[in-house]
């Protein structure tokens, strides 16, 4: 079991890096405001939510081992600090 969270090493599939690359596109576009009426900022909106919602899955999906050291490493802190 992993002692601190530096220790802990997370995976970025390809997936995922696709697809924050999307989000950064998507983003950009709406800060240049690369759309032309409301309704398609809107929808460039819920496609950043959509690919957020999805690379949390991902990241989720690629990390069960991780977040669980994480969550324990984390858990282990707040004991910690309720005995002092």
């Amino acid at each position: 079991m992993k002692k601190d969270f530096n220790d802990i090493g997370f995976n970025i599939s390809t997936k995922q890096h696709n697809i924050m690359i999307e989000m950064l596109y998507t983003k950009q576009m709406i800060r240049e405001k690369m759309y032309e009426n409301d309704d398609e900022k809107l929808l460039l909106a819920l496609h950043l939510k959509e690919l957020s919602d999805e690379l949390v899955k991902e990241f989720q999906k690629n990390n069960k081992k991780q977040i669980e050291e994480y969550k324990s490493i984390y858990n282990e802190m707040i004991k910690k600090e309720e005995e002092r």
